[in-house]
Protein backbone atom coordinates (compact mmCIF):
# COMPACT_ATOMS: atom_id res chain seq x y z
CA UNK A 1 0.00 0.00 0.00
CA UNK A 2 1.34 3.53 -0.72
CA UNK A 3 2.06 5.87 1.57
CA UNK A 4 -0.59 8.59 1.31
CA UNK A 5 -0.21 11.70 -0.25
CA UNK A 6 1.06 15.03 1.74
CA UNK A 7 -1.67 17.99 2.20
CA UNK A 8 -0.37 20.13 -0.40
CA UNK A 9 0.55 23.12 1.64
CA UNK A 10 3.49 21.81 2.95
CA UNK A 11 6.97 21.45 2.84
CA UNK A 12 6.94 17.37 2.31
CA UNK A 13 4.56 17.84 -0.83
CA UNK A 14 7.10 20.09 -2.38
CA UNK A 15 9.69 17.13 -1.18
CA UNK A 16 7.69 14.74 -2.71
CA UNK A 17 6.96 16.69 -5.68
CA UNK A 18 10.98 17.29 -6.66
CA UNK A 19 11.83 14.08 -6.11
CA UNK A 20 10.23 13.01 -8.96
CA UNK A 21 10.60 16.67 -11.50
CA UNK A 22 12.34 15.93 -14.11
CA UNK A 23 13.05 19.11 -15.47
CA UNK A 24 16.81 20.63 -17.33
CA UNK A 25 16.65 22.89 -14.77
CA UNK A 26 16.05 21.39 -11.24
CA UNK A 27 19.05 21.83 -9.47
CA UNK A 28 18.36 25.85 -10.25
CA UNK A 29 14.57 25.32 -8.89
CA UNK A 30 16.18 23.65 -5.71
CA UNK A 31 18.38 26.69 -5.31
CA UNK A 32 15.60 29.09 -5.86
CA UNK A 33 13.54 26.94 -3.05
CA UNK A 34 16.58 27.90 -1.19
CA UNK A 35 16.94 31.13 -1.34
CA UNK A 36 13.24 32.38 -0.91
CA UNK A 37 12.88 29.66 2.20
CA UNK A 38 16.11 31.78 3.54
CA UNK A 39 13.69 35.32 3.18
CA UNK A 40 12.03 34.94 6.34
CA UNK A 41 10.94 32.89 9.06
CA UNK A 42 7.23 33.42 7.98
CA UNK A 43 7.92 32.49 4.41
CA UNK A 44 6.14 28.47 3.84
CA UNK A 45 5.88 26.27 0.58
CA UNK A 46 3.34 23.90 -0.81
CA UNK A 47 2.49 22.72 -3.95
CA UNK A 48 0.34 24.90 -6.19
CA UNK A 49 -0.18 24.57 -10.18
CA UNK A 50 2.01 21.24 -9.44
CA UNK A 51 4.69 23.44 -9.17
CA UNK A 52 6.67 24.48 -5.70
CA UNK A 53 5.03 28.13 -4.63
CA UNK A 54 5.56 30.04 -2.00
CA UNK A 55 2.99 31.74 0.75
CA UNK A 56 3.60 33.78 4.17
CA UNK A 57 -0.65 34.10 5.08
CA UNK A 58 -1.29 33.59 0.83
CA UNK A 59 0.40 32.23 -1.79
CA UNK A 60 2.45 34.84 -3.46
CA UNK A 61 5.07 33.21 -6.28
CA UNK A 62 5.25 29.91 -8.10
CA UNK A 63 8.13 28.43 -10.29
CA UNK A 64 7.06 28.20 -13.80
CA UNK A 65 7.73 24.75 -14.89
CA UNK A 66 6.69 25.07 -18.40
CA UNK A 67 10.10 27.08 -19.64
CA UNK A 68 12.71 24.48 -20.41
CA UNK A 69 14.82 27.52 -21.29
CA UNK A 70 15.39 29.27 -18.08
CA UNK A 71 13.59 29.53 -14.71
CA UNK A 72 10.66 31.34 -14.11
CA UNK A 73 8.84 32.73 -11.41
CA UNK A 74 4.80 33.66 -11.48
CA UNK A 75 4.71 36.82 -8.97
CA UNK A 76 0.82 36.70 -7.88
CA UNK A 77 0.71 39.85 -6.16
CA UNK A 78 2.43 41.91 -8.54
CA UNK A 79 3.88 45.22 -7.07
CA UNK A 80 1.03 45.92 -5.05
CA UNK A 81 1.96 47.19 -0.81
CA UNK A 82 -0.44 44.96 0.95
CA UNK A 83 -0.92 44.50 4.77
CA UNK A 84 0.83 40.53 4.54
CA UNK A 85 3.86 41.80 3.22
CA UNK A 86 6.89 40.07 4.54
CA UNK A 87 8.89 42.27 6.98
Amino acid sequence: MPSPKPKPDTTAAVDAFMATLEHPHKAEIEALRRLILAVAPTVAEGVKWNAPSFRTTEYLATVNLRAKGGLGLVVHLGAKVRETAVT
